[in-house]
């Protein structure tokens, strides 16, 4: 295994020797890894929302909805942030198949919401949790 990195890196060096960094940066997309990942974050996203479980749905959302913040990715997270509370909506009004939300699991969710939508500064969500909270 260690051959082999060896034998790629003297390769990718070799590369950029001969044919110049902007051929070499074509060549291997340089700039669209932070293309890829939001790419892939999104679709764990609409993959999340497919899980029956309805607190496992949860947690992969709020979990995804964080990751996408972390990286930047504003938009991203609150359209993940719109599917988790689809999820606690529909499992509080009875319409989701895949199980309960107790009482303490939806107020977390709310907080988790809540915390996430200030950080990406998505005040429309932001409001719509304070205003079910109240209910």
């Amino acid at each position: 295994m260690a051959m082999k990195r060896w034998i790629v890196a003297s390769v990718c060096v070799g590369l950029v020797a001969v044919a110049g960094v902007g051929l070499w940066a074509g060549l291997v997309g340089c700039g669209t890894a932070e293309n890829h990942s939001s790419r892939l974050l999104a679709l764990a996203a609409e993959e999340a929302g497919q899980i029956t479980d309805v607190p496992r749905r949860l947690t992969r959302q709020l979990n995804i909805a964080d990751r996408q913040s972390q990286r930047g990715q504003n938009a991203n997270a609150s359209t993940s942030l719109a599917a988790a509370r689809k999820t606690i909506s529909d499992a509080a009004s009875g319409q989701a198949s895949g199980g309960f939300l107790g009482t303490p699991t939806s107020m977390a969710g709310f907080v988790s919401i809540s915390q996430l939508a200030r950080r990406v500064g998505d005040t429309a969500h932001l409001l719509l949790t304070a205003s079910r909270g109240r209910r």
